[in-house]
């Protein structure tokens, strides 16, 4: 079994924090390729492994992460990468703007699928809160005003709509 998946399963950031880093990057990977492949990626337990890695404060997975993304260009990778990174950005400390920067490029270059898109958005909504870079946050609001103003009125996810009232500094 995976160092990774045992660790997931056992909720357990010990395990993580007591093996190489390498080793558990490299098996991070290679769950990431699993969930891209995966006909529709487990977004809960991405989230949980984005969790346990922050809490295990495991260095340079932001860096292995961006590194994945040149490699995986799928709909299925950046649900995998939006998924894991709401668990991380929201356990971690800060956020590698360079990363928040490549997700933004996604979601205004590569217009993803909705369930991509929503996946990035949320995992954008968590980075937000920790920037403290006013062009950066100027430029996640500019991208989320036209996804509120073209869907709120739907019916969207409730997570989505929440992170986009909050980050849009909306009340209903």
């Amino acid at each position: 079994m995976s160092l990774i998946i045992d660790a997931i399963r056992a909720r357990n950031a010990d395990t993580l924090r007591s093996a190489p880093p390498d080793q558990v990057r490299t098996e991070l990977v290679a769950f990431w390729d699993r969930e891209e492949a995966a006909k529709v990626p487990d977004l809960d337990y991405l989230m949980q492994a984005g969790m346990l890695i922050a809490t295990a404060a495991i260095p340079d997975i932001e860096h292995s992460l961006s590194f994945w993304l040149d490699q995986n260009t799928t709909p299925n990778a950046w649900d995998t990468a939006g998924a894991f990174l709401m668990g991380y950005w929201q356990d971690c400390g800060t956020v590698d703007t360079g990363l928040v920067d490549r997700l933004t490029t996604i979601l205004t270059d590569a217009t993803p699928p909705a369930a991509s898109r929503d996946t990035i958005v949320c995992a954008l909504g968590h980075a937000f809160r920790k920037m403290s870079d006013p062009k950066r946050q100027d430029r996640i609001r500019d991208m989320f005003k036209p996804i509120w103003d073209r869907e709120h009125k739907q019916n969207m996810q409730p997570l989505v709509r929440n992170v986009l009232k909050k980050v849009l500094d909306i009340e209903e």
